[in-house]
């Protein structure tokens, strides 16, 4: 179950480039991709400040003619933090640890406005999200080096925010915040049972 979520929200991430720029048409798209990418900026560990970075890449289709449609995307989130600790009782060791969220989501989406330079939306859904939490700890006399296993385990998700799409020129850019509930086995993986990624991207 784990390698297939890994593997589909890999291939929805690696499907458009993550920079492109495409003219609009003169008629509204049904179907648009959307690819960007942004940070955590919640994301803390103690007292440093450690934002997580995120990347988005999906595919969005509107309902007929109406304001609805439905998106179909690939995430990732990582977050990458190093300290210094006392680990049994041997000298004083940094510990780098990585932590990251892959998945795929499906979100119904809502327009605001169809036409005009600035068309803001909703959007809320459901997902499969992979966790993974990797210790790597090196002594400070140097002698050794231990990488722990990744630890995994996977979560169904609930996401909901909104955002703006922005014409450009014969650019179409947008700027999206939204809140990502795990459902299970953040604690575990040290990861906060909340991410709130802010993006920005390109529509095409």
């Amino acid at each position: 179950m784990m390698s297939r979520v890994r593997m589909s929200a890999g291939c929805v991430l690696l499907a458009v480039p993550f920079v492109a720029v495409q003219a609009q048409n003169a008629e509204p798209k049904r179907g648009v991709f959307l690819v960007g990418g942004g940070v955590d900026p919640t994301t803390t560990e103690g007292t440093g400040y450690r934002p997580a970075l995120t990347l988005h890449a999906g595919y969005e289709r509107r309902i007929g003619e109406s304001r609805f449609g439905v998106r179909v995307e690939g995430d990732y989130w990582r977050q990458m933090t190093r300290y210094s600790a006392v680990v049994d009782g041997l000298p004083l060791a940094d510990v780098a640890r990585t932590r990251t969220i892959s998945g795929i989501s499906a979100l119904a989406t809502y327009r605001f406005a169809q036409a005009g330079r600035v068309q803001p939306y909703a959007l809320a859904g459901i997902g499969a999200k992979e966790l993974s939490l990797r210790n790597e700890t090196e002594w400070s006399d140097r002698s050794r080096v231990v990488t722990a296993t990744p630890q995994r385990q996977w979560s169904p998700a609930l996401a909901a925010g909104f955002g703006t799409f922005v014409r450009l020129g014969r650019a179409s850019l947008f700027a999206e915040a939204r809140a990502t509930l795990l459902t299970r086995g953040a604690g575990d993986h040290d990861i906060q049972g909340v991410q709130y990624p802010l993006t920005l991207g390109v529509r095409f």
